[in-house]
């Protein structure tokens, strides 16, 4: 028998404390980036053990084709830089005005993995953290810009808008604001899906107002918006609605005169008292200032333009503006060819008379003064040559006026 020995034997576990390494982003807003709009960037944050240590990777797919960062296009960036000690960033960015038109409409997805080796081969993974985002090319509308002159009692011709970007994917089409003489106007519609804008019944007899009395003015400003993504393109649409056609196949009216030559020129002349000079616009684009009392132009389409005379005194004073509309064109020369047409008709039908009367004043004369001495003969000569200058003189005017 003896005492008791107690023995005892010591355990040690050996372990060391990591940062997990947490990789977060913020969700993108937007999720695309336009072709030639502003550039794209989006960061990753990291929380390491050791933020210098941390060794990022990616995982690059470009719609279906897998990328590297040494084969990523170079419109796209991908870069790792250390904040803190414990912090970094990792930032993916996308440069608008490089990218080409291939990677249209395709999903760009960057997965950020990493791991950070801090002590020996201890390595500790990286959750992964998915940054994506779509390629699209920004909405154009056409036509962006349309101007219109009407006559009351018209109907509106429907307008076709179409977005000119390739590939584009669905459009929505709305009314984003419409106007009659700045008051709201709810009388222009648009087709959602086709974009088509119209306008139910014809123009009615514009309203009096002080800033333009003797027309009209609806605006319409149409709207474009990509389901896909929040693009938007604006189109705007003005019609101009007045009394009356001011001008149009007609040798002049008020201060606006056709040419005789020419179907698509016009003289516009400065009747306002007390003007030093004035202004005219002449609709597409041309603005003069002429100190004479008349100023031609010449249109280079055929169609209707809103000319507008701004007469001004010498202390520079604005006169009330005036205002016309007139045609030009393939329907003025018509009119003029018509009228050539006519008064060749004339001189075929009659062009003999003057050369006939004109002989026979002439043999008249001859006869009765010179040979006979017969006073009578005289008096037939004269008589036969008043209608001949009856008839020329006839025929001048009528050529002039028309011609």
């Amino acid at each position: 028998e003896g005492t008791p020995v107690v023995q005892t034997a010591d355990m040690y576990i050996h372990f060391t404390l990591y940062k997990r390494i947490a990789l977060s982003t913020s969700a993108p807003t937007p999720n695309y980036v336009l072709i030639d709009g502003s550039d794209f960037s989006r960061t990753v944050s990291v929380i390491t053990e050791n933020a210098a240590n941390f060794t990022p990777s990616y995982t690059i797919t470009i719609g279906s084709t897998s990328y590297t960062t040494s084969t990523m296009p170079s419109w796209l960036s991908i870069s790792y830089a250390a904040a803190t000690a414990t912090t970094g960033t990792v930032t993916i960015s996308a440069d608008a005005s490089e990218i080409t038109s291939e990677f249209q409409n395709k999903m760009v997805s960057v997965i950020v993995n990493g791991s950070d080796s801090t002590s020996g081969d201890q390595t500790t993974s990286a959750g992964q953290c998915d940054v994506s985002f779509y390629v699209y090319e920004e909405l154009t509308v056409s036509p962006a810009a349309t101007i219109i002159n009407q006559v009351e009692g018209t109907n509106f011709t429907p307008i076709d808008y179409t977005v000119t970007n390739d590939n584009s994917p669905a459009v929505s089409w709305t009314i984003a604001s419409q106007t009659k003489n700045t008051a709201a106007d709810t009388s222009f519609a648009i087709g959602s899906a086709n974009g088509q804008l119209t306008r139910s019944g014809a123009f009615g007899t514009p309203d009096s107002t002080t800033a333009h009395p003797e027309y009209d003015l609806y605006e319409v400003t149409v709207q474009a918006s990509a389901t896909a993504y929040t693009s938007i393109a604006n189109a705007t649409v003005k019609v101009y609605v007045w009394k009356e056609l001011v001008f149009t196949n007609t040798p002049s009216s008020g201060s606006i005169e056709a040419n005789k030559t020419n179907a698509f020129a016009i003289t516009a002349k400065n009747s306002t008292a007390g003007s030093a000079y004035t202004v005219w616009d002449f609709g597409d684009g041309s603005v003069v200032k002429s100190y004479d009392n008349a100023v031609s132009h010449t249109y280079a389409t055929s169609g209707m333009f809103k000319v507008k005379q701004t007469s001004y005194d010498a202390n520079g004073v604005a006169f009330q503006p005036t205002y016309y509309l007139v045609e030009v064109g393939d329907g003025i020369g018509d009119a003029l060819n018509d009228a050539k047409e006519d008064v060749k008709g004339f001189f075929e039908e009659h062009g003999y008379g003057v050369l006939i009367f004109g002989i026979l004043a002439a043999i008249l004369f001859f006869l009765g003064y010179v040979v006979i001495g017969d006073m009578r003969l005289v008096y037939g000569a004269a008589v036969s040559a008043i209608v001949a200058v009856i008839l020329f003189f006839a025929k001048i005017e009528i050529f002039g006026l028309l011609l």
